[in-house]
């Protein structure tokens, strides 16, 4: 498995929980005083300080953990076993 610290949303879509939410305000009290989720009125300049924090972090953990670029070496023994041949 593919480690997830580089798997972030660059684009926030919430039709779904949307679409749920306004399900359950129908049926139930689970969704009461909940109102749905709209990006646009999101301010994009602060979204956009909040994606660069996140990006920020991200990047300073690969570069302490080299988690990906674990992941990455550890292929050459997936190749190594399934199609028999080195990668050096």
């Amino acid at each position: 498995m593919a480690p997830a610290n580089g798997l972030f949303l660059s684009y926030l879509d919430f039709t779904g929980y949307n679409r749920r939410l306004d399900r359950i305000q129908k049926t139930g009290e689970n969704g009461g005083g909940k109102q749905n989720l709209d990006m646009a009125t999101v301010d994009a300049a602060e979204l956009e300080q909040l994606r660069n924090t996140i990006v920020a972090v991200v990047l300073r953990n690969e570069m302490v953990e080299d988690m990906m670029g674990k992941w990455m070496r550890s292929l050459r023994h997936v190749v190594r076993l399934a199609w028999r041949q080195d990668m050096d």
